[in-house]
């Protein structure tokens, strides 16, 4: 049985490593898969190729065609899918708002520009009945099933976070309702994601359901042996991620720390100038970004108290999976899927508007805590990790999903 994965840039790219995992356990179960990245998103260097996996190139050497807004309007207007673009455009009344115009341009000719291309198309002439087509992210290349006939192959949709979340997108992602229709399986990653796109799409709701990702566990962190607390948060700076109220909160402590964020990005020179301020209890290590087995290796190898997320949006974080696989404790805001995986037991749920002096005295209460809690709450982020975030476990269920 042979399965197309397709991704934004895997194994290109910088946000998409995690992957590797899913597929080290998908190979035990079909015949053939080939890996088939967009773009390469900025980085050419992929990496490294799993056995008995077929990777090609991305579809496309830059994002997209650069061409001019008057090229587009022509290119849409005179596509072979206009039916299917003017019926989006009137269902979700993009007219009512240039926000919504311009999306549903861009989106509508990245549509024509992906099945207009020749490797593309000579790809899903490959696929038969025994065939699984399977799309990462439910934004991007799967918006091509909008305009994709019913075939005898199935096709299966992932959607996390920014792929999901109307509220993330201005209330408008184009095209989701339409390739929900035509995709057999939509598949969220948490809970509250199934049951937001359910909401979304009432009359399409018995094609929504859930299927988890994970991570793997090469051991457990330890706790400090001294008078610091070790914080960890994990991201890219990015302005969703708000770890400018962490470095703000620092300024609010009366307790030693050292606080070290793993992750780059636009929002690095704020942060710096932020932590400038910083009094002389607490000391900042920002670390950069990392490949995810480089992660994993940090928190085997360091000792780390408590993990930190203060997102305003998400799925369902692999970066707090992968805390919580080395037993760290974590302490996140209450969005998206998170309070799946974070409740009192293995960490704090904070609320999403959370403030940086909030934040802080959240930490001092943490810190207070005795060794037994601490140890305690160590054992239960594990047992959560084993439970909900297992990504051998999650892959194999999800496996036997695709086959059957």
């Amino acid at each position: 049985m042979k399965l197309l994965f397709f991704t934004e840039s895997y194994p290109y790219g910088y946000g998409e490593l995690w992957k590797t995992n899913e597929l080290n356990v998908l190979k035990n179960f079909f015949e053939h898969i080939i890996v088939i990245p967009l773009s390469f998103a900025g980085n050419r260097t992929p990496v490294p190729f799993i056995n008995g996996i077929e990777y090609v190139e991305p579809l496309f050497q830059s994002d997209f065609p650069v061409v001019s807004s008057k090229q587009k309007i022509l290119s849409v207007f005179f596509s072979r899918h206009i039916g299917h673009f003017l019926k989006e455009a009137w269902t979700e009344k993009v007219y009512l708002s240039l926000d919504k115009t311009k999306k549903w341009l861009e989106e509508s000719f990245k549509i024509i520009s992906i099945t207009d291309n020749s490797r593309f198309r000579q790809l899903i002439k490959s696929v038969d009945k025994n065939s699984v087509v399977y799309f990462y992210w439910g934004r991007g290349i799967s918006e091509i099933m909008a305009v994709m006939k019913p075939k005898s192959y199935k096709t299966v949709s992932r959607f996390h976070g920014y792929d999901l979340y109307r509220e993330r997108n201005n209330g408008y992602i184009p095209y989701q309702r339409a390739q929900i229709k035509n995709i057999d399986f939509s598949l969220a990653c948490s809970h509250i994601g199934m049951k937001t796109l359910q909401r979304y799409h009432p009359f399409l709701r018995k094609k929504i359901s859930v299927a988890r990702i994970g991570t793997i566990s090469k051991g457990l962190s330890v706790p400090s042996t001294d008078e610091y607390l070790r914080i960890v948060s994990c991201s890219f700076l990015h302005k969703v991620k708000r770890v400018e109220i962490i470095a703000e909160a620092m300024k609010y402590l009366n307790i030693k720390v050292q606080w070290t964020h793993i992750g780059g990005g636009e929002g690095l020179m704020e942060i710096k100038k932020i932590v400038d301020e910083v009094g002389d209890n607490v000391r900042i290590s920002l670390q950069g970004s990392m490949s995810n087995e480089e992660v994993i290796s940090y928190y085997v190898n360091n000792q780390v108290d408590l993990f930190i997320n203060v997102s305003e949006s998400e799925g369902v974080p692999v970066s707090i999976m992968e805390a919580l696989a080395a037993g760290i404790p974590v302490m996140a805001t209450n969005v998206g899927g998170t309070s799946e995986i974070v409740n009192e037991k293995s960490g704090i749920l904070l609320p999403a508007d959370i403030t940086p002096r909030g934040l802080a005295g959240e930490i001092e209460k943490f810190s207070a805590f005795s060794r037994e809690q601490k140890d305690e709450k160590r054992k239960w982020a594990f047992e959560k990790y084993n439970e909900m975030c297992n990504a051998e476990k999650l892959a194999k269920e999800f496996a036997t999903f695709l086959l059957n």
